[in-house]
């Protein structure tokens, strides 16, 4: 078997042996509820069928784990917002461990009482 058969029956079967997402209206309420989002956000719950790929003209995906492991909260401090600018990147392009990176750079600078900059990041 060559390597790329191997790799492409491995990958088959990571993806495979992953498991749904378990996602409910009564979980994104309590996000909405508990991260304080403000009512003018206009955040929705997605329609069945709706992938994190498909979002509504206007609106943009953000996942749970931005603000459960990464600390992401709205409205975004500045920092955040100058690495993404930077970056080019969507916030939407941008994966919860990233975030999980830049929160935690930024909160390093902070206790050190040192202005978190794109230069220094």
């Amino acid at each position: 078997m060559s390597t790329k058969e191997l790799l492409e029956d491995s990958s088959e079967e990571m993806f495979a042996s992953l498991p749904p997402l378990k996602w409910s209206k009564d979980i994104f309420d309590g996000l909405v509820k508990n991260f304080k989002f403000l009512d003018s956000w206009g955040v929705r719950y997605p329609e069945e069928g709706q992938t994190a790929a498909h979002a509504p003209t206007g609106y943009i995906t953000l996942f749970w784990d931005y603000f459960s492991e990464g600390n992401f909260r709205l409205p975004a401090t500045k920092f955040v917002l100058d690495i993404l600018d930077f970056c080019k990147f969507h916030i939407s392009q941008l994966n919860p461990m990233g975030m999980v990176r830049i929160r935690h750079f930024e909160f390093f600078c902070r206790s050190m009482h040192i202005e978190p900059t794109v230069d220094r990041f």
